[in-house]
Formats: structure tokens, sequence, C-alpha cells
């Protein structure tokens, strides 16, 4: 029957009629890979319900990025010819004839062509393209669809500019973003882009990193109107190599609820450095609260005090509420201070004491307390009754237990106050700091909780607010790397009646107090430090003369001096050579700058151009030692003060004869 078929189609076929046949489709697959690397690309064919049908057809490709390899087989016993893998990359294409075995499958793949991602490809997808598609017998028609293949973005290998983190949740919340590079590559200055949310962000501005680099900007509202900050960072000729280039400041604009990214983008230049993304973060977790002790034991008409602790993500300032829900009468004030009412049948009741937090959306938190009734009446008396203390000075409190039948007490000590001072397990009772203009009340309580007697004592603290004098600091402000003297000045007879060694002079992080170099009734002349690295900015200068007197002013550190020294080398044992130093932010003055190149090298002419040159001619020995050495450059600016400028200049051996 089957052959009768067969023999049926042919005679159709020589007497020109036709048989009704579908499309068929010859599709070019698609395929993802890393530049330097090979991909296979299959070719498929669907012929079902088609007369299968010989056919030729091209796919072309881009051979600046690809470069075909070969050919395989595919699953449908199809014999396929291409030319060899030259003349295929000369043409950027490549064009098979295809036979298929009538006995094979109307469906699969014809054949799969290898390629070549070449390196250096650029990324993004390179296309695929199918033609000259011809067959025979003509019908039925062939179609064809394209493909591509995806070149990954290659992986970044040079040094990292990184966009920092900072947290804001809350609408009105500053941020500062640091932005950081483990490497400048010896670039003279990159450029770089960060761009943000301006919907829930506001620019605000910069500060200064610690590498001294110049940071150049658009205008604040510009860089709102984009929502991207374009700056440009010129480093430091012999500055520091990585650190933190710039801080970006911002605002939020509105309650935050997710991260916001901080997107790197826009680097110049573009082939030497990689970029990393940083974000505004803000983890949110509900504000829940946490009472302490959660369970407690007591006697009947005892006290016991509560406290609160509410914890989540941008919780406000708490507010509590304190409710008991008893039995027998129980009570609690707002200070969480619990009292167990009387039990008036059986031995024991559970009370449920609960904290609500009103300033963050009535979270609460809850304690259990079991109130056992007292077997005999025992009573509990504190000593002192009362006591008068200064701020953080300490006083021992005890108690006793008398009554018929009393156990072995087992004290409890506790203090209810608003100025947070403490008590420990043993009654030693210490002041908190009062810093309200008037003397606070503690209260504190001990419970003996084995016989359920509790009795209290009041305890006056004094004021102790310290509130510093002005101070005027002259000069009120230095380069990084200079040591001065200063001139500290109080109001009339701050300093009259105080030794110098009682006194103590604070300027802060980075800036060291050499020593107290001269005092009056009012004035003192100190000499300080400025060290080359502390951070530019304004701190504050503290001088205490006992633990009630002080006096406050303030000092700006500003960027400090650098030079560069060129030619940077010369050879041991050479010729006298002329050599320029170069300052940034210098004082270099006639007569007042000294030059030291260290041991072996003779400075013969020094000519000070101005105060940011130096012209010198210099004669390196043979017994110098050969490597890098630090060259310095001391200029004294008067008032006791100088100016000191490193910087590096490398010796060569001397040539080998």
């Amino acid at each position: 029957m089957k052959k009768l078929m067969q023999l049926v189609l042919m005679i159709m076929l020589v007497m020109g009629m036709s048989v009704a046949s579908q499309a068929a489709t010859i599709a070019v697959g698609s395929a993802t890979g890393d530049a330097g690397t090979q991909v296979s690309i299959p070719i498929t064919i669907d012929m079902t319900g088609a007369v299968k049908t010989d056919c030729s057809f091209s796919v072309s490709f881009d051979k600046n990025k690809l470069e075909y390899v070969s050919k395989t087989s595919g699953d449908m016993n199809a014999d396929s010819l291409v030319a060899k893998a030259v003349d295929v990359n000369d043409a950027g294409k490549v064009q098979p004839i295809v036979t298929f075995d009538p006995a094979g499958p109307a469906t699969g793949t014809i054949v799969s062509f290898k390629f070549n991602i070449k390196t250096g490809a650029a990324a993004g997808a390179t296309p695929l393209t199918i033609g000259d598609i011809s067959s025979s017998p003509a019908t039925p028609a062939l179609t064809g669809t394209n493909g591509s293949v995806t070149i990954n973005v290659a992986a970044c290998t040079g040094p990292t500019i990184t966009v920092g983190t900072d947290n804001a949740c809350n609408q009105g919340d500053t941020v500062e973003i640091p932005i950081t590079i483990n490497d400048t590559d010896g670039q003279p200055d990159v450029s770089f882009s960060v761009s943000f949310d301006k919907t829930k962000l506001q620019y605000t501005g910069t500060d200064d990193g610690t590498m001294s680099a110049t940071i150049l900007a658009e205008k604040t509202d510009e860089i709102n109107a984009a929502g991207k900050a374009q700056l440009i960072a010129r480093f430091a000729t012999g500055g520091a190599t990585s650190g933190t280039i710039v801080k970006l400041k911002f605002t939020a604009l509105a309650d935050l609820t997710t991260d916001l990214p901080l997107t790197i983008g826009d680097i110049i230049p573009s082939d030497a450095f990689c970029g990393e993304d940083g974000a505004v973060e803000c983890s949110i977790s509900p504000c829940t609260v946490t009472i302490e002790p959660q369970i407690a034991i007591v006697f009947e008409g005892a006290s016991k005090t509560f406290t609160a602790t509410t914890t989540g993500t941008g919780c406000a300032t708490p507010v509590y509420g304190w409710t008991v829900i008893s039995p027998i009468g129980s009570t609690i004030t707002a200070e969480g201070v619990y009292t167990a009412g009387s039990i008036s049948s059986g031995t024991s009741a559970t009370d449920t004491v609960t904290a609500t937090d009103t300033a963050n959306g009535n979270a609460t938190g809850s304690a259990v307390v079991t109130v056992k009734k007292r077997a005999e009446k025992c009573t509990v008396a504190i000593s002192p009754e009362s006591a008068i203390v200064d701020c953080g000075n300490e006083k021992q409190f005890t108690a006793t237990t008398t009554g018929t039948g009393c156990v072995t007490p087992v004290y409890e000590w506790n203090v209810v106050g608003t100025i947070e001072s403490t008590i420990t397990e043993t009654g030693l009772y210490t002041a908190g700091e009062n810093t309200t203009g008037s003397s606070k009340t503690d209260i504190v309580r001990v419970t003996d909780t084995a016989n359920g007697a509790t009795d209290s004592s009041t305890v006056t603290v004094n004021d102790c607010t310290i509130t510093c004098l002005d101070l005027t600091v002259e000069p009120a402000e230095s380069a990084q790397g200079q040591t001065l003297q200063v001139a500290l000045t109080a109001p009339e007879n701050a300093f009259k009646d105080v030794p110098k060694d009682e006194i103590t002079v604070d300027f802060g992080e980075g800036i060291t107090v050499n020593k107290i170099k001269d005092k009056s009734n009012n004035t003192l002349k100190v000499e300080i430090m400025v060290d080359a690295n502390a951070d530019v900015g304004t701190s504050t200068v503290l001088v205490t003369t006992s633990p009630t007197e002080c006096y406050e002013g303030t000092f700006r550190v500003t960027l400090g001096p650098t030079m560069v020294i060129i030619p940077p080398i010369g050879q041991a044992g050479g010729d006298k050579m002329d050599v320029t130093i170069t300052g940034q932010r210098t004082h270099f003055a006639k007569d007042k700058t000294k030059v030291k190149f260290g041991k072996n090298i003779e400075v013969s002419k020094k000519t000070v151009v101005d105060e940011k040159t130096i012209t010198l001619k210099i004669k390196i020995g043979k017994k110098a030692v050969v490597g890098p050495r630090v060259v310095t450059v001391t200029t004294n600016l008067g008032n006791n003060s100088k100016e000191v400028v490193a910087g590096t200049f490398v010796v060569l051996p001397v040539p080998a004869e």
C-alpha cells in the first residue's frame, strides 16, 4: 500500500499536479559568552507537514567580534557542505548546502556552528542574520529567523571607585556618603557621576575626604534637577594614592521604607577604573516593646520596679503607659513601680503588667507577676532614711528585717528617678548626672523578697551643671603639618591661682599640645603640632582648670602644604644637577627656608623664587644610600611657628665601570 502511494505521488509530480504542502522554517539559534570564549549556535528546521527538500542558506556575522571555527552535525542525519574556515571568516558569512535523509526526522538540528568570541569584543548582542535561502524543489517555501550572540560585560580588574553607604529612614535625616578609591593608578584626575532618586533624596554639598583632592562639581540646583552629581577629582601631586576622595551629603525628602541605590557611572578614563555602587540604607523592622523583668515573684504589699525598652527601625522617643490586670487590686505607677495587692483567699495570685508605647503605634510588652501570701508580718528598715549627694557620688545603703517568724532575708534594691542614678545588688547607690539647673530627688527602695517587706529612702542630688566660659584662640587656624604657638585667652584672672601643671589643654584628635610655654592671669601660650593627616575642619579647644571650671573655643585645620621634586631621581657619584621644588599651599621665603636632602647629598646653591618655587643645584656623593629618601623643606613662619613639608627623591646606584 505504501509503495502504491509513493507511485501516485510521483505520477502527480510528473504530470504537473500540485500537492498542498506547508512552509518550512530554518531558525538560527542564540548563545551567550564572555570575550575570549567559544559558543555553539544550533541551526534548526521544522518541516512538519511539508515535503522534505534540500536547501542552502547563509548566516552572516560580525567578523570583528566573532570568528568561525567549525561545524558539527545535528540530529537530522543531514549532510552539510561548508567552505573553509578562512574563507568563511574573510566573507563574514557561513553558507552551507544541506542534503536531507528522506528517512530522517522532519524537525530537529541540521548543523551547529562554533564561533570564537574575539578578545576585546564589546559587550552586547551581535546579530546572526539568515539569508540567501533556496531549495530544490522550490516548494515548499522556506523562511528563516535570525539569532544572536550576546557578549557578556567583561569583569573589571582595575582600581575601584566605591560609593559608600549611610543610614536614613525618616524625612529630614541627613547622610554622608564617602567616595573612596583604592589606587589612583598614577592618574592626575578622574571624573565620574553618582545618580540618585531625586524624589526622595536632595543633594546638599560635599565634605573633604582624606586625599586632599580638589573636587569640581556642578551647582547644587543643577545636580538635584538631574538626579546626578557629576564630579571631577584632581589629586594632589605626591599625595595619597588611596583613601576617601570626597563625601557627598544628602537629606531625605520623605520617610524611606527601602534602600535607595546610589549608582556610579560616566567614569573617565573608563579603561582605567572600575566602579562600585552604594546606597542610602533603611532596613525596616517594627517597633517592639520588651519589659524587664518578664517574670517576677513578690509578696502581697511588696513593690517591684519594671522597665521597658522599645527597639525597631525609625522608632520615635518612647512614651510608656503602664497598666496592671490584677484579681487582688495590685497597682502600678506611671514610672513602672508595681505594688502587689492583698490576697483574700488562697496562697497566691497572678498579675499581668503591660507597658504601652503610645509614641510608636501603641506597641506593647507584658510581664507576669506571681504574688505570694505572707506567712508572718515582717518589716524592713532602710538606712539612711535620707541623703544628700553630688552628681556621680556614691552612697551605701543597708537594710534590716525584723518580725516574728521571718526567714533569712533576700534584698532587692532599685532606684526610681529621672537622672539615671543606679544602685547595685548590695545597696551601693551612685548618683546620676543632674544638669537640670536645680536639685533632683531619687527614691531608693529595698524589698525583702523572702519576707514580703519593703522600705524606701529619699536621696537629694545636687545640680552639677558645668558651663564652660568663652575662650579666644589666636591664631584660630593652621594648615596640616605645622608646629606653632597659640595664645588662649580666657576671662580676667581665669588662670591666676591655678598651677600650670593642673591645667589641661585639649585641641581634639590629630593635634598634639607639646607644652604650655607661658601662663598669665588670663592667657596661656601653648605650642601645638598639627598632624600632617589631621582631619580638615573645625574642632573644639577645651581648657580645664578644675572639675567645675572650663573654657571653650574653636580652632580650624586647613589643608597642609605639599611639594614635588623635579626631577625626582638622581645618580650617586654623578655631576651636579639642577633640581626644582614646586609646592602647593607653601610659604617658601629667602633666608627662612631650609632644604635637607639627607646624608651625602650636598646642596651647593639654593634660590627661593617665590612662595611656591625653589631652585637648587645638588651633588650626590658616591656613598649616598641608594633608594628613596625623604627631602624636607622647613620654613620659619615667625611667632614661633614653622612649616614643614616633605617630598620623595630617589638615588640611583653608581653606574658599573
